[in-house]
């Protein structure tokens, strides 16, 4: 009976004890804690600048080096339990030299509190909010049958000069649906960034549908570059009821920023908007260093055209004439576009989403002709050389023809003149 109490007892104080190495360590919080709700998420900036070359895989520096992603995580732990936070996520900057880790406050925090604090603490470069950033399209219109957006770019006399063959535009955006009948081998392999897998969307279907659907298969629409290849990086969310806006935030659209940095995608379209981010800010003005072109759809309920389609390196679209101060508009179709939706169908959309994704298509077809264009020569083809303030409409035909005089888009596509591709002085 002894020996039964004695095993008893010890069942007990080992129960006890493993209920303690369970709980977390004094002012630490789950880890789940705030891990669904971006507006109680903190993203901080840990200084990586270990060594003066970044490359995915590269010995001794290469961003997914454990060894110093192990280092970092130390550093984002300790300053977590010094402010009872948790850390929710990480992910790799190399481009910025930085690491960024994601914090939520303990359930009863304040992330206000946490960031003014964290803002003092020197072991962090710099601590921002989680922001969000939504989408900028509608909902369908059944009762137009007419497509404008080819006519208007005149498309088919483009296509008898160039598609945008080979050229990669990464797409910033929600689940695009591979298996669409006009889309079909269009789009590389898929990342998600947001969470819940490779979701067949509906508005990174439909943008993806204006940029690249196929040509020639008898099927559906024509893209503004059908012979493109679109990057699909999956950065925002859409609702359960499949309606064509989408949720992103800055910690998503910053990896996706990051990946399509590194891939050395020419293009990146962001049809999206929200408030002003120094992270997001910073990572585009990195791509604009390298030529990348960022195209970015404009938010006309903003006086300002939102971001990031104000920031100064992108390329701002509109469906129509709409004024940001300081800087120059470019507006492309956006109005009642007929694009691929999930499940082998088509829509009408409307929303500057669109006049965005048609512009990132015209980068694509205007690179196929000048493969060393980079972001400002592709700004001189299309204002021609005048870089004020206002608004300029965009004209395929007119670029193309600025590249080298003698291609003319004929208004019979088959009478269109070809040249062999011409090369811009590198920006």
């Amino acid at each position: 009976m002894r020996v039964r109490s004695l095993l008893v007892g010890l069942a007990s104080l080992l129960a006890v004890l493993l209920a303690g190495c369970a709980s977390a360590p004094p002012g630490a919080v789950s880890a789940n804690a705030g891990a669904d709700d971006p507006d109680r998420q903190l993203m901080l900036m840990i200084d990586d600048r270990v060594a003066p070359h970044f490359r995915p895989g590269a010995g001794g520096g290469g961003y997914l080096d454990a060894g110093r992603r192990a280092r970092v995580l130390g550093i984002a732990e300790e300053i977590a339990q010094d402010y009872g936070a948790a850390v929710i996520g990480d992910w790799p900057m190399p481009t910025l030299q930085v690491y960024c880790v994601i914090l939520a406050p303990g359930p009863t925090g304040s992330r206000d509190e946490l960031l003014s604090r964290l803002r003092a603490d020197r072991r962090v470069g710099w601590v921002q909010p989680v922001q969000r950033y939504r989408t900028l399209g509608t909902e369908d219109d059944p009762y137009f049958s007419l497509q404008e957006s080819s006519r208007a770019l005149r498309l088919d006399a483009a296509h008898a000069i160039a598609t945008g063959q080979r050229v990669r535009i990464a797409v910033i955006d929600s689940g695009a649906d591979a298996s669409h009948a006009d889309l079909a081998g269009q789009l590389e392999k898929p990342v998600d960034l947001i969470g819940g897998g490779n979701a067949a969307e509906h508005h990174g279907t439909a943008v993806s549908g204006v940029i690249a659907a196929r040509r020639g298969n008898r099927v559906g629409i024509v893209g503004v570059a059908p012979g493109a290849r679109i990057l699909p990086l999956r950065a925002c969310r859409e609702g359960a009821d499949g309606s064509s806006g989408a949720v992103c935030t800055t910690f998503s659209l910053a990896k996706a920023l990051q990946l399509a940095i590194l891939d050395g995608a020419p293009i990146i379209n962001m049809s999206l908007s929200g408030p002003p981010d120094r992270l997001i800010g910073e990572l585009i003005s990195r791509a604009a260093e390298r030529g990348t072109i960022v195209v970015a759809a404009v938010d006309r309920r903003s006086p300002d055209g939102g971001f990031p389609a104000s920031h100064a390196s992108v390329v701002a679209v509109a469906g129509s004439a709409h004024g940001i101060a300081g800087h120059q508009v470019f507006v492309a179709p956006g109005d009642k576009i007929l694009t691929t939706v999930p499940g082998d169908r088509w829509a009408y959309l409307s929303g500057d989403s669109f006049a965005a994704a048609h512009v990132s298509g015209v980068a694509a077809v205007l690179l196929e002709k000048a493969p060393r264009m980079r972001s400002r020569q592709f700004l001189d083809l299309l204002n021609g050389g005048a870089h004020s303030a206002g608004t300029v409409v965009v004209d395929l035909c007119v670029a193309l023809s600025r590249i080298n005089a003698r291609i003319a888009c004929s208004e019979n596509a088959k009478t269109s003149t070809a040249i062999a591709a011409a090369n811009l002085p590198p920006g």
